[in-house]
């Protein structure tokens, strides 16, 4: 029997999506030097795979507002949601917490030193105490790692989206998502630009 909310053409279109994000992240994707004419090769791949995360997004928006449409108790719906995505991040945080730091694993390997001997090589305490400290909203919303912020950022969207459509607002639900959006990209990728938007 079929998953009730599975779509052939959505998890086609989630593993490509997949692939773009590592394109975005990591060799020889992410960087190209060495490769005749790299730049264009780099801003290339990086925009062609720009598609990835808005893409999650919809897919998961779509998802939740179909369930929303389907039940009659929209409030403990949004409740397991969040309560899911909470969950994960607090578990990656923890994860990214305990991993080694790569400089002193690295070090280890070359010169063949034991674990005793790098105290700095799992450093949780201080890795969560530096980063809190530094920048704090940053921390509750990206916590241990910048790569977490899809998560906070999704549950903040399923908040959003269950508010208005709980208060059937759904023409002033489409202009703060277009503000927001606007929002997000003149603080990043644009912040540079004289239409820029600097924030911590």
């Amino acid at each position: 029997m079929a998953k009730k909310n599975y779509l052939p053409g959505v998890e086609i279109f989630r593993i490509l999506a997949a692939f773009a994000v590592i394109c975005i992240h990591i060799p020889p994707f992410a960087k190209t030097v060495g490769i005749p004419h790299h730049m264009i090769w780099f801003y290339g791949i990086s925009h062609l795979c720009r598609f990835a995360v808005p893409y999650f997004f919809l897919a998961a928006g779509y998802f939740y507002g179909k369930n929303l449409e389907e039940t009659n108790l929209p409030g403990p719906l949004l409740h397991k949601r969040l309560k899911r995505l909470f969950f994960l991040f607090i578990a990656w945080s923890l994860i990214y917490a305990i991993l080694p730091d790569a400089e002193p694993l690295k070090q280890a390997l070359t010169h063949g030193l034991s674990l005793d001997q790098i105290p700095s090589l799992f450093p949780i305490t201080q890795r969560f105490s530096e980063n809190f400290q530094a920048m704090p909203l940053n921390f509750l919303l990206e916590g241990n790692t910048g790569h977490l912020w899809f998560l906070t950022a999704l549950m903040s969207a399923y908040a959003v989206l269950y508010f208005f459509r709980n208060n059937s607002h759904g023409r002033a639900l489409i202009f703060t998502a277009v503000g927001l959006y606007l929002f997000g990209l003149l603080n990043s990728h644009y912040r540079d630009t004289p239409i820029g938007i600097h924030l911590p």
